[in-house]
Parts: structure tokens; C-alpha cells; sequence
């Protein structure tokens, strides 16, 4: 069985499985659950939905509050680093109907190209690469110590541009899905610097933020982008479906950075081609959050909740797992914690006999700390380590 459909496979069992065992620990979602086990929407954003009229809900969007949208999120995602970002950037931008499409849609416009991921990764990128036809290559995500695998990175792009005339690269950054790692400034120096070596060639580095709202180093890849060169391009996109609970109404933004200010590729274009008009629901809501000072207030005290919760629940995992000598991937925010092995799927097999359900991969296995309360991760370390070995 191929990983894609393992993932999905334990998605359906686990959610299949609780809705007649209330015992069932699921940690494969990439959610927030509360510590009820119930959807976490933040209230704030709830409140705002129910006081929509019928147009904000369902007309068509309208150009004035596409240009707010993205006014705010411009000053929320970039915030301190917004005019230096201005200043060194052609900057194209586009609403999207959840931030996979900015992702499908940033491989799409570059089709021609191969493009590099991490071997540990969302399988749904590959899936984009086959759709569009693409030749798709992995490195080694993490090296032995469970840090970033500069090495073989720099090998695979070596290797790629040695035979092609450009290529894509995606990078999920911060909080990595399925790891949970965070690259360092240091590290981001590095890519970049390898990057800039090659000067002929068409680079385009597609970084994916789903998960950047929980993150303790939010800043460090924004610090380093202005020292691309002019041939590399930034394809930026942002998911509004983790930071705002708005999973189900698909709302993303596709920021396209050049430092080549007569740029030829036109992002309206595409948009236009591919999907025509974003969802009006979930930009009433943000336009209505980020113009009211009260809403705004409310939400940031919502999110830091949050991420409370997810760091609670993050030391009791990390705290038994360094008891038993369970390795792990250093966890710097997010929903995730990622445990290395070899023995992945058949852990997983093992484990859903006992009522577990994690997310298997082909280079370890992956728990969702945020869809499981602090009373289901305690003791889950040790059940892992006993079925990997």
C-alpha cells in the first residue's frame, strides 16, 4: 500500500472507529480539537459569521473587499518586514480557495520543471506534481541527529538542475508537516546560499505556511528571502484554514515575490483561469475581524489560548519520550510531533489494535497534538516506543 493511502486510510479508520468507541485516541488530524475532543472554532470568528447579513454571505465578492483582504493579510502575515519586503519585491497577490490551491496552482504556472520535496512530507504535493505532469524528486528531510539534511538537499538540487533548465522547490516552513520542524536562520542561510549559485537557471521555492501562526521563529525565512538572487521566485502561501478555524469554507492567500519588477508571469491570469472567484463567506469574516478593534483584540487572545494548549500538551509528550530515550524531532510549535523509524506501518497496524490511530509515513510516524486533549497524550510516547522498538 502506497503512503498517500495510508494516510487516508487511517484518517477514515480512526474516524470511523470513534464514532462507536468513545475510548479511541485520534491523532491523525491536522486540526485543533478542544480538550473535550470537540472542533475548536474560535469564538470570535463564530460570533462574527452568525452577525453576516445575506450578501456578505452570498454574492459574489466583490473587488473592494478582495483589495481589504488582502490589505490585512499583507500587514498580518508579513507585519514588521511588510516594507522591506515592498521595497525589494515585485509583489502579485491572490486570494485562494484554501491555501492548497495557491500551492497547485504555483506548480501549474511551472509546469515545465521538475520539482524537489522533502521525503517526509504531506503526500498531497506529489499528487499535485502527477497532475500536472511533473517529474518529482525527494531528498532526506532530516538527517541522523534529527536536524535538517543540508547535505543531501544540496545533492538533489545539484542533480536536478545538472540535467534541467529550472526547478521547483517546495519547502513547508515553519512547523514542517509531518515533523514539526522549524529551519533555523542559519539553515535558511544555507538554502539560500545554495540556490544563489546557480544564476542561469529558472528557481522557483514554493513555501508553504499552513502552520506559521504556531511557531516560536515565525521570522526567520523573511529575514533571509531579500537575499535571493533575481532569478529565484518566491511563491508564498498562507492558509487561513488553521489560524482562523475556517477549515471547511477554504480561504488561502498566493503572494508571488520577484525582484525582477517587469515580470512577465500575470497571477490574475491564472487565477482567473483556474478558479475564477474566491468564497465571499470567509472574507466577510476576516474583513469584519481585522476592522473592528474589539474582534481583533478578542482573537489574539483566542489564538495565544491556543497556543498555550498546544505547548502544554507538547511537554507532556516530550517530557515522557526524553524518560524512555524516545527520539523525536525537536518541536518548535505547531500541530505536530514526528517520531523517526523504519517500521512505520506496521506500528500503525499495531497500534489501532489498541485503539490508537497515528499517521503513518514512510519515514516514521506522526501524531497530532493538536486533535488529542493532554489526557490521551499522556502515556503515548511509551506506547510507541513499544511497537517501533
Amino acid at each position: 500500500m502506497k503512503k498517500n493511502d495510508y494516510l487516508a486510510l487511517a484518517f477514515n479508520e480512526a474516524m470511523e472507529k470513534k464514532k462507536t468507541n468513545k475510548d479511541v485516541i485520534d491523532a491523525v488530524v491536522g486540526s485543533l480539537n478542544n480538550e473535550d475532543g470537540k472542533l475548536w472554532v474560535f469564538p470570535i470568528i463564530h460570533q462574527i459569521y452568525k452577525e453576516l447579513n445575506e450578501k456578505e454571505i452570498f454574492q459574489y465578492n466583490s473587488g473592494v473587499s478582495n483589495k481589504e483582504f488582502l490589505i490585512n493579510m499583507e500587514k498580518w502575515i508579513f507585519g514588521d518586514f511588510l516594507k522591506k519586503i515592498k521595497e525589494t519585491f515585485a509583489i502579485q497577490e491572490a486570494i485562494t480557495p484554501g491555501s492548497s490551491i495557491g500551492l497547485f496552482m504555483s506548480l501549474f504556472m511551472n509546469k515545465k520543471y521538475p520539482v524537489l520535496n522533502a521525503d517526509a512530507t504531506w503526500p498531497a504535493y506529489e499528487t499535485m506534481a502527477q497532475v500536472n505532469e511533473q517529474k518529482y524528486f525527494s531528498y532526506k528531510f532530516l538527517d541522523k541527529k534529527c536536524s535538517f539534511n543540508i547535505v543531501d538537499f544540496s545533492k538533489k538540487v545539484d542533480s536536478i538542475l545538472k540535467n534541467n533548465d529550472g526547478i521547483n522547490i517546495i519547502i513547508n516552513d515553519p512547523c514542517h508537516n509531518p515533523t514539526g520542524y522549524s529551519l533555523g536562520k542559519e539553515e535558511w542561510e544555507k538554502i539560500i546560499k545554495k540556490l544563489n549559485q546557480f544564476k542561469a537557471k529558472k528557481i522557483n521555492v514554493v513555501i508553504d505556511t499552513a502552520y506559521i501562526e504556531f511557531s516560536k521563529v515565525k521570522e526567520h525565512f523573511l529575514q533571509n528571502l531579500i537575499n535571493l538572487n533575481k532569478n529565484v521566485k518566491v511563491y508564498l502561501t498562507y492558509s487561513c484554514s488553521k489560524t482562523f478555524s475556517l477549515y471547511g469554507l477554504r480561504l488561502g492567500v498566493l503572494f508571488f515575490l520577484s525582484k525582477q519588477k517587469k515580470e512577465s508571469l500575470v497571477l490574475s491570469k491564472y487565477v482567473r483561469g483556474v478558479y475564477s472567484n474566491p468564497p465571499t463567506l470567509p472574507i466577510s469574516i476576516i474583513n469584519k475581524l481585522f476592522s473592528n478593534p474589539k474582534y481583533y483584540d478578542s482573537y489574539i487572545s483566542q489564538l495565544e489560548e491556543q497556543r498555550k494548549i498546544l505547548q502544554e500538551r507538547s511537554e507532556i509528550f516530550i517530557n515522557e519520550a526524553n524518560k524512555i530515550k524516545l527520539q523525536f524531532c525537536e518541536y518548535l510549535g505547531g500541530f505536530f510531533i514526528f517520531i523517526p523509524c523504519k517500521n512505520s506501518f506496521s506500528a500503525y497496524e499495531k497500534l489501532k489494535k489498541e485503539n490508537i490511530f497515528i499517521a503513518p509515513l514512510d519515514t516514521g510516524v506522526r501524531i497530532s497534538i493538536g486533535y488529542v486533549s493532554k489526557k490521551e497524550i499522556k502515556g503515548l510516547a511509551s506506547k510507541i516506543k513499544g511497537v517501533i522498538g
